[in-house]
């Protein structure tokens, strides 16, 4: 038989293991509420019992803190107004035109009209583009809904798929809480020697 001091240590290393272990679980478990009218009480996991609210916070988080529309509203402009977009809307405009210049033009007259477009476009479209965005950028503002738009979308995930998706954030963190369970119990075993 194992003395005392090697026996209370490993008791309360399995035990606050597995209650970490449990509880690390209970997260996710049950899915649907176990109800026990004997002592009125309800067992849920936290993430089913609180999706909802878990999808609400976590869209305005994002739309009030991580991405408001004002700055998504500025990356798409930064985007648009990149120049290989303009080099690849002039391109586009000058393939158009040189479609539409009727054919009985000569060559060489269809391809200096199609070049002094594609400069036309050079100089305007920046500008064009830059009103066109001004005006939807004040429409993505007041219109957007993102903190709707991210709640819908965390709702919308399957609970396998929200354990999945908060398991490959969080995985080495709950595993740590499982294994500190264990150490802790373990040292109140070493303490419960010291008092025995």
């Amino acid at each position: 038989m194992l003395p005392k001091w090697v026996v209370l240590p490993l008791i309360g290393a399995l035990i606050g293991y597995a209650t970490n272990y449990i509880a690390v679980r209970m997260l996710f478990r049950p899915r649907r509420a176990w109800h026990f009218p004997l002592i009125n009480f309800t067992l849920q996991g936290l993430i089913p019992k609180r999706q909802a609210e878990l999808a609400r916070v976590i869209g305005q988080i994002v739309a009030e803190e991580l991405l408001t529309a004002e700055k998504l509203a500025e990356e798409l402009r930064q985007v648009i107004l990149k120049p290989s977009v303009l080099q690849a809307i002039n391109q586009g405009v000058k393939k158009r035109a040189l479609e539409k210049l009727p054919s009985f033009l000569p060559l060489a007259m269809r391809t200096v009209a199609v070049e002094l477009i594609g400069e036309l476009v050079d100089k305007e479209i920046p500008a064009l583009l830059g009103k066109t965005l001004d005006k939807l950028e004040g429409q993505v503002v007041q219109d957007l809904e993102l903190a709707r738009l991210v709640e819908e979308k965390v709702l919308a995930l399957d609970l396998d798929q929200l354990e999945q998706l908060i398991l490959k954030i969080a995985a080495q963190e709950l595993r740590h809480i499982e294994v500190l369970g264990g150490v802790l119990g373990f040292f109140i075993g070493l303490l419960q020697i010291l008092f025995i």
